[in-house]
């Protein structure tokens, strides 16, 4: 919706990749059988934080 007033906050939709390492790896039953620091690659962590930091720079540009 935010999209509506500000083309430019629909390129926030590419950190949606964020949702998915949201549950898996606050909850012990995120990944049954498996620990999240064995299941996760330094990869996955270095996307993670790039679309972290796009988001917060993002929103600190619009406030």
């Amino acid at each position: 919706m935010c999209g509506e007033f500000d083309k430019e906050l629909l390129n926030l939709r590419k950190a949606k990749v964020l949702d998915q390492y949201y549950f898996p790896t606050r909850y012990p039953n995120g990944l049954p059988d498996e620990v999240p620091h064995e299941f996760y690659s330094l990869e996955d962590a270095e996307l993670c934080v790039k679309y972290a930091q796009m988001v917060i720079q993002l929103v600190e540009a619009k406030l």
